[in-house]
C-alpha cells in the first residue's frame, strides 16, 4: 500500500487522522507549513512535507510518490485558489485517490459565502479525472474549546448571533475516524460524497445547559444581533472575509439550515457519533 499525505496535519482533523492511520500501520506523511511544526510528528516517527499554499512549487515535492491524498485547506480568502493548484499538482502526480474535508451544504451555487467556495473546490475535484470522496462535516465540537472556550470559563456566557438554530455539532475524532476509514480502504467510497453531523441537533441554550451541568457553573448563551458580533470579531482582528464566512454561517444555524442529523459516521467507522454531553465531560477542566 502506497504514502498517504495528509494536509493540515497540525489541525484539529488532520492531527487526529494521522495518528489513526499510523495505528492502522499505513504509511502516513504529515503535510505541514514548517519544518517547527514537523517536529512533534519527528518524535513520532512519522514523515513530513513542507506544503505552503501560497508557494506551489512545494506541492510538486510534497506530493512526490503519493499514492492517497487527504485535502483540507485553511479557512482563508485563498483556499479556492489553492484547492485547484492542489488538485492540478495531485493530477500532474499521479496521485490515485484524493479525500477531500469539505463542509456540510457545501454548493457552489448556494448562498453562503463558505459553502460556495468548499463547493467550487469540490467541483473542481469532480472535474479532475482522480478518483476521490468527499466529507462534508458540520461545525465542530471543539469549536466550543478552540474558539468559546476562553469566553465561557472567564465570563460564563456564549455570545453568540446563532438566535435559536439548532446545530447536529460533530466532534472532530469522529470525523478522522470517518476519514482513516475511507483512506484505509478507497475502493467503495469512490465518488461517493457524505454529510457527517453528530448525533442530536442542539441550541446554544441547551449547549450551554451541558457545559453548565459539567462544570457546577451557570453558563448563559446571549444571542447577540449581527453588528455586536462583526465588531467583537474586528477588535480581535479576524479579516474582512473570515467575518463574513463566520456571519453566513451564523445565518445559516440561526434559518435552522445546521440541523440535519444523520447515520453516516456509524456507517464510515462502525460506532456510534460521540454525543456533545460526552465531549463536555472529557472537556470540563477547560471551562472550570
Amino acid at each position: 500500500m502506497g504514502k498517504i499525505l495528509v494536509t493540515g496535519a497540525t489541525g484539529n482533523i488532520g492531527s487526529r487522522l494521522v495518528e489513526q492511520l499510523q495505528e492502522r500501520n499505513l504509511e502516513v506523511i504529515a503535510g505541514v507549513s514548517s519544518l517547527s511544526k514537523g517536529g512533534r510528528f519527528a518524535k513520532q516517527g512519522i514523515a513530513t512535507a513542507i506544503i505552503n499554499f501560497s508557494r506551489p512549487e512545494t506541492l510538486e515535492t510534497a506530493l512526490e510518490g503519493v499514492e492517497r491524498l487527504f485535502l483540507l485547506l485553511p479557512l482563508a480568502e485563498p483556499m479556492v485558489a489553492w484547492g485547484r493548484q492542489v488538485i492540478a499538482a495531485a493530477r500532474q502526480a499521479g496521485v490515485e485517490f484524493v479525500l477531500r474535508s469539505s463542509g456540510l451544504g457545501a454548493d457552489p451555487d448556494i448562498g453562503y459565502e463558505l459553502g460556495q467556495a468548499h463547493g467550487q473546490i469540490d467541483q473542481a475535484l469532480r472535474q479532475s479525472g482522480i478518483p476521490f470522496a468527499i466529507i462534508r462535516p458540520n461545525s465542530f465540537m471543539q469549536n466550543y474549546v478552540n474558539f468559546f472556550g476562553a469566553m465561557i470559563r472567564d465570563q460564563q456566557a456564549l455570545n453568540l448571533a446563532q438566535g435559536s438554530g439548532r446545530i447536529s455539532l460533530v466532534d472532530v475524532r469522529d470525523i478522522a475516524a470517518a476519514a482513516a476509514a475511507i483512506l484505509a480502504e478507497p475502493g467503495g467510497h469512490r465518488q461517493q460524497a457524505y454529510d457527517l453531523t453528530g448525533p442530536e441537533a442542539l441550541d446554544n441554550r441547551e449547549i450551554a445547559g451541558i457545559i453548565s451541568r459539567v462544570i457546577g457553573k451557570t453558563v448563559t448563551y446571549h444571542d447577540i444581533d449581527e453588528e455586536t458580533y462583526r465588531q467583537g470579531m474586528a477588535r480581535l482582528g479576524v479579516p474582512e472575509w473570515n467575518i463574513r464566512v463566520l456571519e453566513s454561517l451564523n445565518r445559516r444555524i440561526k434559518l435552522g439550515l445546521t440541523a440535519e442529523v444523520n447515520s453516516q459516521v456509524r456507517l464510515l467507522t462502525g460506532g456510534a457519533a460521540t454525543p456533545f454531553s460526552r465531549f463536555a465531560e472529557e472537556n470540563a477542566a477547560f471551562w472550570k
